[in-house]
Formats: C-alpha cells, sequence, structure tokens
C-alpha cells in the first residue's frame, strides 16, 4: 500500500512550512531573548532523545539481541536528528560565545524572558 502525495497534500505541507517560518522569524524579531532559549531547551530535548536512541542501538549490537530487529529502525530513524541538532547546537555556543544573547547571567540568575526572573 503506497500512499499517492497529491498536489493538495503538498499545498498543504507548504503553508504549514510557511506558517512556522513566519513564527520563527516574527518571534526572534519580537522577543529575541526568549526565542534563543526556546531554541536552546527544544534542542537540547531532542538531541538527548536522539542520544538516547544512539545508546539503545548500541546496546541492542553489542548484546547481539534479535528481537529488537523489528522495533530497530524506529530509534535508527529518531537518532538521524543528531545530524541536525548538532549544528544547531554549534550555532548556539558560537552566537553565546561571541556575546550577543547570554541565557545564563554572571550572577547566577537563570533569565527566562525578560519581564520574568527566576533564581536558583
Amino acid at each position: 500500500m503506497n500512499f499517492t502525495f497529491t498536489g493538495k497534500h503538498r499545498t498543504t505541507f507548504l503553508v504549514m512550512i510557511l506558517i512556522g517560518i513566519i513564527s520563527i522569524i516574527s518571534t526572534f524579531m519580537l522577543h529575541p531573548h526568549q526565542a534563543w532559549s526556546n531554541l536552546l531547551w527544544n534542542n537540547f530535548f531532542f538531541m538527548g532523545i536522539a542520544l538516547v536512541m544512539v545508546f539503545f542501538i548500541a546496546v541492542q549490537y553489542v548484546a547481539e539481541v534479535g528481537w529488537s530487529v523489528v522495533v530497530l529502525r524506529i530509534p535508527e530513524a529518531m537518532s538521524q536528528w543528531l545530524f541536525v541538532a548538532m549544528p544547531i547546537m554549534i550555532v548556539i555556543v558560537l552566537v553565546g560565545m561571541m556575546g550577543r544573547k547570554s541565557l545564563i547571567s554572571l550572577d547566577g540568575r537563570f533569565i527566562v524572558c525578560k519581564r520574568r526572573r527566576t533564581l536558583r
């Protein structure tokens, strides 16, 4: 059973991609500090999931188990996010090192956004 990718599906996907790009650009323009913070947390979360999947695959190969053949494609597909997450994390670190956007202030407070701050 094959999925047929019609023109309606393509239009729907392109509209959703466009809405996502516009929302990311508007967040960086209106609330840049919150956008960098959200990018860091989201990237860290999904990169952690991808690293757990890589660890799962490694354990399955080392243990030479046969039961995981059925579900091995799922962790392999999820671990492919590392090729996207690592460059994003490198950009976040480099921008932070250049001093343009600091997510952690030097006095020990973690800044969530400009209006709301939480102390350690």
